[in-house]
């Protein structure tokens, strides 16, 4: 997987991870490969914020991005990790 990473993006390629579980993730070897190939990345609703910030670091958001706003049914998420019902 690292090297497919590592040398798709020279081919024009898309290649897509879904990631459930960061905790597992940001441990894992091919974590740097992802996060240095990968040009978009769809951050869903993340409850624990040490990994929003790890995540953050990595790719590059801005504060205002991982800031906490309240959201319809009052409880808080970063706005980088908004719910689908929050757009419609």
């Amino acid at each position: 997987m690292k090297e497919s990473y590592a040398q798709m993006r020279k081919f024009n390629c898309w290649n897509i991870s879904i990631v459930h579980q960061y905790g597992r993730f940001k441990e894992s070897r091919i974590r740097s490969a992802v996060f240095g190939n990968s040009r978009q990345f769809f951050l869903m609703c993340q409850n624990d914020r040490a990994d929003l910030d790890d995540m953050a670091r990595d790719i590059g958001l801005t504060g205002l991005a991982t800031e906490k706003r309240p959201t319809r049914s009052g409880e808080f998420v970063a706005n980088g990790a908004k719910h689908f019902s929050d757009t419609v």
